[in-house]
């Protein structure tokens, strides 16, 4: 993680969807879970974010006086310190309750199993055993069928299907695949999951499992959504929606829109790639910034494509498009004494100046687009500091869409047609 992805690790955003019994609304064909914020430790990840080295800046405006900002910073350094964000969900697993973050991004349920030794920094409990519980074998069909995981049979137990998944923070877990159900409306809905027994990579505090909600491949085990939606015969189709604040709904079933004002447009899914929620650009597009525009159209783009990820807490644009639209985008601080540049992509700026500012366009296939203003793509450090919250991705023509980018939208997962969808304010 380079230095101004960890200034971005700040905001502790942590999401509830309730999953107990009266927590979940059956309407129509559409089950519904309520969304709360929570807050947790403000201090965490201090240890992760090194001081960086900044001096007293003023700032006037040129043109408004009164708009004069003074930020009094201490001339050695300051602790940026906090916690990525993300959704959690709460379910009941084998009647015990289980906090997971809610990711698109993955598909299988991760959760850490009362003989994982080294899994200290879990903050939700541990799985036990039930007597519905199942430990797949090694020469199971849906082991066999499992793709998109490194299988480890013959190791700790010759004959358990046991495999090792590793995520982006540096996490690894070394799970056994099972069977078991969750408990939704007095219902028991079976699924498979993956229980840690073993954490060897980078263990961070306030860690929790994961609830898989992605597109599986084709022979993988279906997500916990796709059994919910097959036992309650409601449409595959999953939908998260967020306001400015990370509260909202998520939806299994027909999406809710306010026909009045709100207008659904789909894209399709990226075909060549059989699992994950990818989408193809066609356009990016950002204009009025002193009579300039920056337009990369879909010749440049026809080998790049998007994740669409609650997993992830930011957005991350291949090398490529990061060089050229995160670099446009900081160019308008210099002209008309906008904010004053104190550091790469932070800013010493007013958020009644981010009107000034330019909103990205994105389109997909089928001319779908999603709007990012600057109230979205910036993101606020400390008081009168903020900083574009686009980070420069790893691998070329790849790009994250996180749930930064999530804010004040309603993202549809339609799997049973192989697209998804934004939603326009009208």
């Amino acid at each position: 993680m380079n230095l101004l992805s960890k200034l971005f690790v700040l905001v502790v955003l942590v999401i509830y969807i309730f999953g107990n019994v009266s927590s979940f609304v059956l309407v129509n064909k559409r089950l519904e879970f309520d969304i709360q914020k929570v807050d947790k430790t403000k201090d965490y990840g201090e240890h992760l974010i090194p001081k960086l080295p900044l001096v007293p800046i003023q700032y006037r405006d040129q043109e408004d006086l009164s708009k004069s900002l003074q930020l009094d910073i201490p001339s050695d350094s300051i602790p940026f310190s906090g916690s990525e964000f993300g959704i959690v969900v709460t379910i009941k697993l084998n009647n015990v309750t289980q906090t997971l973050l809610f990711d698109t991004g993955s598909t299988l349920v991760i959760v850490p199993e009362k003989r994982c030794k080294s899994c200290t920094e879990f903050k939700t409990q541990f799985y036990e055993k039930g007597v519905d519980t199942e430990t797949l074998k090694c020469y199971s069909e849906t082991c066999n069928n499992t793709k998109t995981l490194p299988i480890l049979c013959g190791g700790i137990d010759k004959d358990i299907c046991t495999f090792q998944i590793t995520y982006s923070d540096g996490t690894k877990y070394i799970c056994e695949m099972m069977n078991d159900y969750i408990s939704i409306l007095e219902n028991k809905i079976p699924f498979v999951f993956g229980s840690i027994i073993a954490d060897i990579g980078k263990q961070l505090p306030n860690s929790y499992g994961i609830l898989g909600v992605g597109r599986p491949c084709p022979t993988c085990p279906p997500t916990i959504s796709d059994n919910i939606s097959k036992y309650f015969n409601i449409p595959n189709i999953l939908g998260v929606r967020i306001n400015e604040n990370y509260q909202g709904k998520v939806t299994i079933g027909d999406p809710f829109i306010n026909g009045n004002h709100e207008k659904l447009s789909y894209t399709p899914m990226d075909s060549k790639r059989s699992y994950g929620y990818y989408v193809n650009p066609t356009k990016i597009e950002i204009t009025k910034i002193s009579n300039r525009s920056l337009i990369l159209d879909s010749q440049e783009l026809a080998l790049h494509y998007f994740l669409v990820d609650t997993g992830s807490s930011l957005t991350y644009f291949s090398p490529e498009i990061y060089d050229r639209t995160v670099r446009f985008i900081r160019y308008n601080c210099f002209i008309d004494f906008k904010c004053h540049n104190i550091y790469e992509n932070c800013f010493l700026i007013s958020v009644d100046r981010f009107q000034l500012f330019p909103t990205i366009r994105i389109t997909f296939k089928d001319n779908v687009t999603l709007e990012i203003p600057p109230e979205v793509y910036f993101t606020k450090i400390i008081n009168g500091v903020h900083c574009i919250g686009i980070m420069r991705g790893a691998t070329p023509n790849k790009s994250i869409i996180g749930l930064s980018f999530m804010r004040n939208n309603y993202i549809i997962f339609d799997k049973e047609n192989q697209r998804i969808g934004f939603v326009e304010k009208l």
